[in-house]
């Protein structure tokens, strides 16, 4: 990828340290580069957020965006295609709704203890760009770019601090628009100095409230518009408009100090070329729902499955769990919409033992209010722990879930979880994420179509001309 034209040594002495050193980083990087232990994570990565894009385009919440932007004479007038919907927009535009799109099921990845939905900013800069430019952009390219979109966003919550969670910021809203700065800058070609604004300018642009978690469709919405910030602040920056490239820095005004108590700054940098974070951190999903409800999930089927129980014969459920996922995840469930189930434990235990499983078919309006489901709830239980991380604050230990079911013989059975499927000390399997995401294309692509983007996608390197991904996406 070729270079914009560099401005003078001493401007670019006057960046931030912190984030001159990741700008720094990604002006740098090549293919060559990378780790391919890198390269074939986010090739795993790219194809998980593709499915959840696809799937995302057919919800009404993505719908709602569309026809706002409909409404304003908006579609139409752009270079950028959203998959399956039939309309173009400009760039940061499609990110919006490409992002939205990725995260609408809570399908798409999460990170530990940096808060991220990487994939549903660095995939909708990556669409976005490749439709827009004259230029061709290799597979080898593409993963390049992704790559150091979400190793940026996963270090970025370091100096956010995950502490900001708990204060009430969806952490996701500002890691994303770093990431989808990093990704669209390296495929702009910036320099340090302007990849540096690209950062900060996306920075400054994070926005998202976890209110949004206890039902409201807004929540979806926080990654698409982390989505166009991130590419937003790289096209500002590619026309040498300035942001605050001290965002990193322990001041008034930085972006640790605002938003947390815990934000460690060094570990931003620490490392940063030489280890890559997001091999240890990066988690898919195998249902669509937020991250704590999957520790109790798995619990459950455990019980079932090890010991050949029928559903029907349990009882009374008691689920474990740490206090703050019991404040997360973890309240009475009613059934005020999609969002409400996708983010409570309660609703994904019922379901699996109405269902005998967790499906994507699950999260829908009709589907939370059966009254089987309902039923099951009156008996399941959410008990916060507090001695569950009093001796080990990790991230494991902060998911660590113990589920205890009883059954009409009398009997109690019970699992502990830490590390569900999905996590990177037990990841899910090529052919597993293959079947994910074909259970969420299959709603809008037909066999030979799906075929063909799991080809493309897990050969990316081999790929001349990233954008006849596209063929197959529309």
């Amino acid at each position: 990828m070729s270079r914009s034209d560099s401005s003078a040594d001493d401007q670019s002495m006057e960046l931030g340290e912190t984030t001159g050193q990741l700008a720094g980083y990604l002006a740098d990087l090549t293919y060559d580069d990378l780790p391919q232990e890198a390269v074939e994570l986010e090739k795993r990565h790219l194809l998980d957020t593709l499915g959840c894009i696809l799937y995302g385009t057919t919800t009404p919440w993505v719908r709602k965006v569309v026809d706002a932007l409909e409404a304003n004479e908006e579609t139409g007038h752009g270079s950028v295609s959203v998959p399956t919907t039939g309309i173009k927009l400009p760039p940061a535009r499609a990110a919006l709704v490409n992002g939205t799109a990725s995260h609408s099921m809570d399908y798409d990845d999460y990170c530990q203890d940096a808060g991220v939905h990487a994939g549903s900013a660095i995939v909708p800069a990556t669409l976005s760009y490749v439709q827009s430019t004259d230029r061709t952009v290799s597979g080898k390219d593409a993963i390049t770019a992704l790559t150091g979109g979400v190793e940026v966003a996963v270090r970025s919550g370091y100096g956010i601090g995950r502490g900001s969670l708990f204060d009430g910021w969806h952490i996701a809203g500002w890691t994303d628009a770093f990431g989808g700065a990093a990704t669209a800058g390296l495929l702009m070609g910036l320099d340090r100095e302007k990849m540096a604004h690209s950062l900060a300018l996306a920075g400054t642009q994070g926005a998202g409230l976890m209110g949004a978690a206890y039902g409201a469709e807004v929540k979806r919405f926080h990654m698409g518009k982390a989505a166009e910030s991130g590419y937003l602040g790289a096209m500002l920056a590619e026309q040498s408009f300035t942001g605050d490239t001290k965002i990193f820095t322990e001041r008034w005004g930085g972006i640790g100090q605002t938003m947390s108590d815990d934000y460690d700054i060094p570990a931003v940098t620490e490392g940063l070329g030489d280890t890559y974070e997001f091999l240890s951190k990066l988690t898919f999903k195998p249902f669509p729902s937020v991250g704590q409800t999957h520790p109790p999930a798995t619990a459950i089927r455990l019980i079932v499955e090890e010991n050949g129980l029928d559903t029907d014969k349990i009882t009374n459920v008691r689920v474990r769990v740490t206090e703050t996922a019991k404040e997360k995840a973890g309240w009475d469930f009613e059934p005020e919409g999609v969002m409400s189930a996708q983010g409570n434990m309660q609703y994904a235990i019922g379901t699996y033992l109405v269902d005998g499983e967790i499906r994507i078919d699950a999260y829908t309006e009709e589907a939370i209010r059966r009254p089987a489901v309902l039923k099951r709830i009156e008996n399941i239980e959410i008990i916060p722990d507090p001695d569950l991380v009093a001796d080990d604050a990790s991230f494991n230990s902060r998911y660590k879930t113990t589920v205890e079911a009883d059954t009409v013989d009398g009997s109690t059975y019970s699992a502990t979880v830490s590390q569900p499927p999905g996590f990177p000390e037990n990841p899910m399997s090529d052919e597993e994420l293959i079947e994910k995401f074909t259970e969420q294309a299959e709603y809008v692509l037909d066999d030979e179509d799906i075929d063909a983007i799991v080809n493309f996608v897990l050969n990316v390197e081999d790929q001349d001309d990233f954008a006849e991904l596209f063929e197959y996406l529309d």
